[in-house]
């Protein structure tokens, strides 16, 4: 689970990179909150390798899952007694030992997402890590069409990945 460092932020979306370290991950949900109690559209899009420099190139990206009417609980660093939602995956994410995946999530809101923004964040760097696992520092999704208008402005995944170790490893 990864928790804000800061109040953080809220947006329409995200991109952000899961890097695998030694072993293969197979991601099989990401949980999340919201700045808004309304019902969201959420599309969910994946990319081989890093999501930096692909954010305006929408034949690059993969839809991974969507839904539509979807309750996000409203979740802040003040009040964070609600429970994370999980994101719809049509199937698991696989990252390949020492690869990276880039993974985008959009909502229908501009206060659909809560995300990390603090001065000191730089795109490619990790936000969180593990023994497995690095989460990197990606751009948030400014506008409502995604793929266009994009304002680059670091932030980071606020929320849990759940993923297990692939059975075969280097």
């Amino acid at each position: 689970t990864t928790q804000p460092r800061s109040l953080g932020g809220l947006a329409y979306g995200l991109f952000f990179d899961v890097k695998a370290l030694h072993a293969g991950v197979s991601i099989s949900a990401l949980r999340c909150g919201s700045g808004t109690t309304a019902p969201l559209t959420c599309l969910l899009y994946t990319c081989v390798g890093s999501c930096l420099g692909k954010e305006d190139q929408s034949e690059l990206w993969t839809m991974h899952g969507s839904a539509r009417n979807m309750q996000i609980p409203s979740w802040t660093v003040v009040h964070p007694g609600s429970e994370f939602a999980s994101l719809p995956l049509d199937s698991p994410i696989a990252v390949p030992p020492k690869s990276t995946v880039g993974i985008c999530i959009m909502t229908s809101s501009q206060d659909g997402l809560q995300v990390r923004e603090e001065h000191g964040l730089h795109p490619g760097t990790p936000s969180y890590g593990d023994d497995n696992i690095h989460l990197l520092v990606g751009h948030i999704v400014t506008a409502p069409k995604l793929f266009h208008e994009m304002v680059l402005l670091p932030a980071a995944f606020v929320g849990e990945v759940v993923y297990q170790v692939a059975a075969c490893s280097e």
